[in-house]
């Protein structure tokens, strides 16, 4: 049975400014209605601010103690004259959140509520839950320049999350890994799982992992920020961006017009668009007018490591 390590009643800080936008809330919740007040209160003061914050992860082969570490984006929005009492900033991961892949997904602390995880992060614990490896969260407090210290930068060289350590790595030494998309094959090589076994299916599913990398989270993270974050509106960034993304949305849709998934196999390629697809209304972008891409996402959205991934760290 799977289990998680309580988590303390506080998350991180803020950020609005960065393409990978909103993240992750955290949110005391006595009642329902409270949990719902205090989603729409976030909603309100999301536009008013911008600090960068962030989670991670221990993630492991299933040994005790192999855990490996990965850093997952996050991010609350608040506002401090506009705070409500049920709204904890700034945040502090009081413990780890500890999760064996493979079982029920398990709750933080009574009363909490995570809300809005960051596409690049939740590639990495939709991938961790496919690969049924263990893993524990932690914080990465970006408001607070976490993402600036030593041991930070000794994981990560750009200070950017996700990142991971894996003590189980290569030749049994440890290996830090930044990057989300590095971050997906490595898992893929470490455990034989989500990259097509032939040459072809392989570069068929890295060429679509690219794709996202270099199209798909760019362009949809700069739709989010000029659309929802952006201090004032820029009509021409607001359109060209916006634009950019119902191209590649297009693109998705020729190709999934062709085959069941974007390697034609379920493949990290649809493990990395996923999270990014799964905001389509924040970029303002109707499935059905896609319908090859919806029908792409709806079946994804099925399968119960998608769902247990995305719903990391609740």
């Amino acid at each position: 049975m799977a289990t998680r390590d309580k988590l303390g009643t506080t998350l991180p800080d803020e950020d609005a400014a960065s393409g990978d936008d909103m993240s992750s809330v955290m949110f005391h919740a006595e009642t329902l209605a409270d949990a719902v007040a205090t989603v729409a209160n976030a909603a309100l003061t999301f536009l008013m601010c911008h600090m960068f914050s962030g989670l991670a992860f221990d993630v492991g082969n299933g040994d005790a103690g192999q855990l490996l570490t990965v850093a997952h984006g996050a991010m609350v929005a608040f506002a401090a004259a506009h705070l409500e009492s049920n709204l904890l900033l700034p945040a502090q991961v009081l413990g780890d959140v500890g999760h064996h892949l493979g079982g029920s997904h398990g709750g933080g602390t009574d009363g909490d509520l995570a809300f809005v995880l960051a596409p690049n992060g939740r590639k990495v614990s939709v991938m961790l839950e496919e690969c049924d490896l263990p893993y524990a969260v932690h914080s990465i407090h970006i408001g607070q320049n976490d993402q600036f210290k030593p041991e930070f930068v000794a994981i990560n060289p750009n200070s950017k999350i996700p990142a991971i350590v894996d003590p189980d790595g290569p030749d049994g030494k440890p290996i830090s890994l930044m990057e989300s998309g590095a971050i997906l094959i490595y898992l893929s090589g470490k455990t034989g799982k989500w990259l097509p076994q032939s040459d072809r299916g392989k570069y068929d599913a890295l060429q679509w992992l690219m794709f996202q990398m270099a199209g798909v989270g760019p362009m949809f993270g700069q739709t989010h920020h000029f659309m929802r974050a952006a201090p004032q509106p820029v009509p021409y960034a607001i359109e060209r961006y916006h634009n950019e993304t119902k191209r590649l949305y297009g693109v998705l849709n020729e190709r999934l017009g062709q085959v069941a998934y974007l390697a034609g196999e379920y493949s990290i390629a649809d493990i990395a668009t996923y999270p990014w697809v799964a905001r389509h209304e924040w970029h303002k972008v109707d499935l059905a007018k896609f319908a090859h891409v919806k029908r792409w996402f709806d079946t994804i959205g099925t399968r119960p490591a998608v769902q247990r991934g995305m719903a990391v760290p609740a």
